[in-house]
């Protein structure tokens, strides 16, 4: 899940072109297992909601995703995500969360980050 500040919209354009690829591409993670998705962070911006769901329908057709929004900034209540941020979390199938980054992800982590989603898969 991505929780994404629409002013940040494209810091982690590089991670989430890596799992694209290990899913589309090259199909080490198996997609009948794995789902990302995007929640737009409405209540850190400037921007209107009408740009923020044209800018949400461009990002959900590139990655063939899902986009929710959280208008109110309920998620920084409630889950204690960062305003004006984009944080990424993983969450099993057991709904535990193994791994939380925000800001923007090292391309060195890309690797990594996708094996644990492929050993996950297969749990």
């Amino acid at each position: 899940m991505n929780y994404v500040d629409p002013d940040e919209s494209d810091l982690n354009d590089a991670f989430n072109d890596a799992i694209d690829k290990a899913t589309d591409v090259d199909k080490i993670i198996d997609k009948e297992y794995f789902k990302g998705f995007g929640i737009v962070d409405n209540k850190s911006t400037w921007k209107p909601n009408g740009l923020i769901r044209v800018i949400a329908g461009n990002k959900a057709k590139k990655y063939d995703t899902t986009i929710l929004f959280d208008y109110d900034g309920r998620l920084h209540s409630d889950w204690g995500m960062p305003k004006d941020s984009y944080t990424v979390v993983i969450v099993d199938k057991n709904r535990v969360c193994r791994y939380i980054y925000s800001g923007k992800i090292p391309e060195s982590e890309n690797e990594k980050i996708i094996r644990m989603i492929i050993e996950m898969t297969k749990e």
